[in-house]
């Protein structure tokens, strides 16, 4: 059990969550008018990007595609019972992981990938220029974050929640 734990703590860790944070908000604000993002959006990345039966269909699923072809994956006629369960945890991992992506916003405030504008709530990155990444977990991770920024960015806050079903 201990060996499990460790893994889990070498994947779902602050630093990697910061990393994860920054390129969501990269995938926001790259390809539209918003320069920033909704602090609270940060929230919802770690929770779908650290967990596996998330992770894979938004690497599964194309760019253009949207937020709405993610959903299609999981609740969509060929989709388990498991998979419409995953879809529903979101907000339940959310919470799970409140600390950790607080850690995660921290560290990459720190960092200086991002800045925060406390008057507008909303985070910024400094940079959108990829960092080196150590394994392909890591990368898969990174990728995935940027494509739901990309998501989170065409549909309004309302169409999120709904889609996601969880409440900001």
């Amino acid at each position: 059990m201990q060996t499990f734990s460790n893994e889990i703590g070498l994947v779902q860790n602050p630093a990697i969550g910061a990393a994860a944070v920054w390129r969501f908000c990269c995938g926001f604000t790259r390809d539209v008018t918003a320069s920033e993002t909704p602090f609270a959006y940060a929230f919802l990345v770690l929770p779908i990007v650290f967990y596996e039966r998330t992770l894979k269909p938004v690497l599964g699923t194309q760019r253009r595609t949207g937020l709405r072809g993610f959903e299609s994956k999981l609740t969509g006629n060929d989709a388990s019972k498991g998979s419409r369960e995953d879809l529903f945890g979101i907000a339940e991992r959310a919470l799970a992981l409140r600390k950790t992506t607080l850690e995660a916003i921290s560290i990459s405030l720190r960092s200086r990938l991002l800045l925060l504008n406390s008057t507008a709530g909303t985070l910024m990155p400094v940079t959108y220029t990829k960092k080196a990444v150590v394994g392909p977990s890591s990368s898969n991770i990174l990728d995935a974050s940027e494509k739901l920024g990309f998501w989170f960015s065409q549909v309004s806050a309302f169409e999120l929640t709904r889609t996601l079903r969880v409440s900001l």
